[in-house]
């Protein structure tokens, strides 16, 4: 088996009117390693998001994961 690591994330978020967009996640991940075996659980996290030029964000995230 190969070590591999899966998400699923909801996102929602308000839009400070300069470009900003502070928002919070929730979700589920699973993982599977050779060394640990197998795991499901829950995270949670804060984020903030700038918009830079038309196209791209730039950002930080922070989780909490169980």
């Amino acid at each position: 088996m190969e070590d591999a690591i899966a998400r699923l994330k909801v996102r929602g978020g308000i839009d400070t009117g300069d470009g900003g967009l502070v928002y919070g996640v929730a979700g589920a991940a699973r993982a599977e390693t050779d060394a640990l075996g197998e795991d499901t659980g829950y995270f949670l996290g804060l984020g903030y998001d700038r918009l830079v030029g038309e196209r791209f964000t730039v950002g930080a995230e922070a989780l909490f994961h169980q």
